[in-house]
């Protein structure tokens, strides 16, 4: 699936103004912590590992291409979305019972394959981004929920992981409860 986003991504940078990204893994965000203390993200960490051990890991798939709100260009995902959405919405609810803040409107069932500057009025690659087709792929699933966070310093911030949180190694395949 990694070498399908870096095919579309190809596609995109001959638009003016489309930058690929350098695809190494498919990231879906499903929630923005922001600058997060060590404490808090390893209570967190903790919190969702004991959710997601019994959850099946979605089955997801690239259904379209789109502009998304944020300015960047991405795959639109189909499949078992209901299931991520419980996921990003057991994220929040474990951040807030440790008092962060979540920016619940974060979550988009998307994976970002390009980003796009400032455009122009009359700008053609709105209309070129939808005659895009996404890539026809097999299903994939996410096994795995990765918490980063930003450490910010005088050079601004830079991501890190912090833990990776494997979802459904517990015995059975639950839903998401939120708890």
């Amino acid at each position: 699936m990694v070498e399908d986003l870096r095919r579309v991504a190809g596609r995109l940078s001959v638009l003016p103004g489309v930058r690929p990204s350098q695809a190494v893994a498919l990231d879906v965000r499903v929630a923005d912590l922001g600058n997060i203390v060590e404490a808090d993200a390893r209570s967190l960490a903790a919190s969702v590992s004991r959710q997601f051990a019994q959850t099946a890991a979605p089955l997801l798939r690239a259904t379209g291409v789109e502009v998304s709100p944020r300015g960047s260009v991405a795959l639109t995902l189909g499949g078992d979305v209901e299931t991520l959405r419980a996921m990003a919405t057991a994220v929040g609810l474990a951040a807030e019972r440790i008092n962060l803040y979540v920016d619940r409107r974060s979550f988009r069932p998307e994976v970002v394959v390009a980003s796009l500057d400032q455009q122009r009025p009359g700008s053609r690659v709105a209309a070129a981004l939808e005659a895009i087709e996404p890539p026809v792929t097999e299903d994939w699933s996410i096994h795995e929920l990765v918490l980063v966070r930003t450490r910010w310093g005088a050079a601004g911030g830079a991501a890190e992981v912090f833990e990776r949180v494997p979802i459904g190694t517990g015995s059975g395949a639950a839903g998401v409860d939120g708890e």
